[in-house]
């Protein structure tokens, strides 16, 4: 004879409710539309919500049903009938309740309620040291929380029920509810370094499923940095318009994008810090859905490319007017942008293209040393003979290594080449 073991499910004394809150949604009717010379005439542009003895909609044409009937927006607010989806940065509200569906009381009734991510437990809700000592019949305990998202990916909702029978029997329940955290943008920086300037452009895309409105995006630099946002404007007024539209406010389709640009600079011109830090800030971006909730959105530290050579070489401010075979003097800053000392030799390359201004005097200069970090200026005379548009450049820093690898007879220097610094107009004299 077989046995057959069935499982019984434990019934609790409470029940535990979870809903997400969320803004209601216009409801949308598909609408009937005729032309005026129609059977129905005019009957289709009278509203069902217009005020009482209206007979058309004002400022619709008769006949046309063209008002917010006439694209299928009702009057109405439709409550959201599922979850709905999550993105990242928006304020995750939730409905806890808890009831006592029985005729007894139950004690120490204690609710914990956490949010699992993929690198993180957070906890929501916890009275477990100040439980509800007596939980009378049809008696509920509601909640609403709170929390901005801001972990994309798999999130777990746990809550926990523990409480005390009529009896003294402890009993306790757990529930799960797993939820996708959607990203709302693309954000796909830029940047461009022009000396100790710092030109950063964003181009943010809305991956959404519906419009949203871009209420602000700015960048947060570093502190040695001072942002410039070059995306300003002045709003725009029609005249017979009641209100001003902001330009700062930017209305994107799904799968549209819009670019912005900022420009970061240094709040010390000279800083060795701003040229050789790599992150120079984050960008913040915040939104509105199309009922108004509002999303706010940070990235991660943007991080430049900074090259990989432990020295550099700039150049000073150039003359405004450059003749053809008259010497003008430029000013040389060589910097140690690594971490040790060195002391090297600033050389003139010929070829690659540098050969319509020369440099005069010496080929090779000593620079001296350069402690890590510290920047020294040395002068430089060129001399340009042709005329248009030239380079300067052609020049390289030589470092020799005074500590060989084992096996080597030779002292080989470390070339670093700066072929193209600045581009001049020469003009014919």
């Amino acid at each position: 004879a077989s046995i057959c073991i069935m499982e019984v499910k434990e019934v609790h004394s409470l029940t535990l409710k979870v809903m997400r809150l969320s803004k209601p949604v216009f409801q949308l009717a598909p609408p009937v539309l005729c032309e005026p010379e129609d059977i129905p005439g005019d009957v289709l542009a009278i509203s069902p919500f217009a005020p009482a003895g209206s007979t058309v909609v004002p400022g619709v044409k008769p006949g046309t049903g063209i008002g917010t009937d006439g694209f299928g927006l009702t009057s109405f607010l439709q409550l959201p009938n599922s979850f709905g989806i999550l993105y990242l940065g928006e304020t995750f509200t939730i409905y806890i309740s808890v009831n006592n569906n029985t005729l007894l009381d139950v004690k120490n009734v204690s609710l914990r309620v956490e949010l699992q991510t993929a690198t993180q437990r957070i906890r929501l809700f916890d009275n477990s040291e100040t439980p509800i000592s007596t939980f009378g019949p049809n008696e509920s305990n509601d909640h609403v929380l709170h929390h901005e998202v801001k972990e994309g990916g798999v999130n777990i909702l746990s809550c926990a029920v523990t409480y005390t029978k009529n009896d003294g029997e402890k009993k306790n329940f757990r529930k799960f509810f797993k939820f996708q955290v959607m990203n709302p943008f693309t954000i796909m920086p830029k940047i461009h370094t022009l000396q100790n300037t710092v030109f950063l452009e964003a181009l943010v895309e809305n991956i959404t499923q519906s419009p949203i409105f871009l209420e602000s995006i700015r960048v947060e630099p570093l502190d040695i940095f001072t942002c410039t946002d070059l995306n300003s404007a002045p709003p725009v007024t029609t005249p017979d318009s009641i209100f001003s539209l902001s330009r700062d406010i930017v209305y994107l389709k799904p799968n549209a994008s819009r670019l912005y640009l900022y420009k970061l600079t240094p709040k010390e011109p000279d800083s060795v810090d701003a040229k050789n830090t790599n992150v120079i800030g984050r960008l913040e971006v915040i939104w509105r859905s199309a009922m108004g909730e509002v999303g706010r959105l940070q990235t991660v530290p943007l991080q430049r490319k900074l090259g990989q050579d432990d020295l550099d070489l700039t150049l000073g401010t150039l003359p405004s007017h450059i003749v053809l075979e008259q010497p003008f003097a430029v000013q040389c800053f060589v910097t140690n942008k690594g971490t040790k000392p060195v002391s090297p030799l600033l050389c003139v390359v010929k070829g690659h293209g540098h050969d319509g201004i020369h440099v005069n005097g010496h080929q090779v200069k000593e620079v001296g040393m350069l402690a890590p970090g510290a920047q020294t200026t040395l002068q430089l005379e060129m001399f340009p003979v042709k005329p248009g548009m030239q380079k300067v450049g052609g020049l390289a820093l030589h470092v020799f290594d005074h500590n060989p690898p084992s096996g080597s007879t030779q002292h080989l220097p470390r070339a670093y080449n700066f072929h193209n610094l600045a581009d001049v107009f020469v003009q014919s004299s």
